[in-house]
């Protein structure tokens, strides 16, 4: 994920990048469906997820690492698109849905909440400890899995 003579791997320091591949692997763990491109290291910018196009066929996401007014922070961007599947030609399969931008900005926001303390300071066994609570649940569960009620299996009527 981070080149071997990264600025940004070398403060995180092994149980930082660990976290850290760990975190944007979720990515793939909810949204198995998706491809997302390689991450590039740049100068420090806000943790969101925006469409790339009106046409909604691929989110940036970017995560913070650091406080903005650390000149060491840095940032990590990605591209997220469906992955092509050549029997499906039709453009409208390309195009991600609200919830997958939902969820890419919630994860972006997730890392980048926990990544705003530099790791080095915060020890591995605090790292290894988060990194063991960033569940792919954690983020369902947040807005989104509330507004759909996914986590007992019951719908708002069913309540009622």
């Amino acid at each position: 994920m981070l080149r071997a003579n990264s600025r940004l791997r070398q403060r995180l320091g092994t149980p930082g990048v660990e976290f850290l591949e760990y975190a944007t692997k979720a990515i793939h763990r909810i949204l198995p469906h998706v491809y997302v491109s390689a991450w590039k290291e740049s100068a420090w910018n806000r943790p969101q997820a925006v469409w790339t196009s009106a046409k909604r066929t691929e989110v940036r996401m970017t995560l913070a690492i650091g406080e903005e007014k650390d000149q060491e922070s840095r940032s990590l961007t990605a591209t997220v698109r469906r992955r092509s599947i050549p029997v499906v030609k039709r453009r409208a399969k390309d195009t991600l849905d609200l919830r997958e931008h939902d969820i890419c900005q919630r994860i972006a926001l997730r890392i980048s909440e926990i990544m705003e303390l530099t790791p080095s300071s915060t020890g591995a066994a605090s790292i290894h400890a988060l990194r063991n609570t960033f569940d792919p649940e954690a983020v369902l569960r947040s807005d989104l899995g509330r507004r759909l009620n996914l986590m007992d299996g019951r719908s708002e009527r069913t309540r009622r």
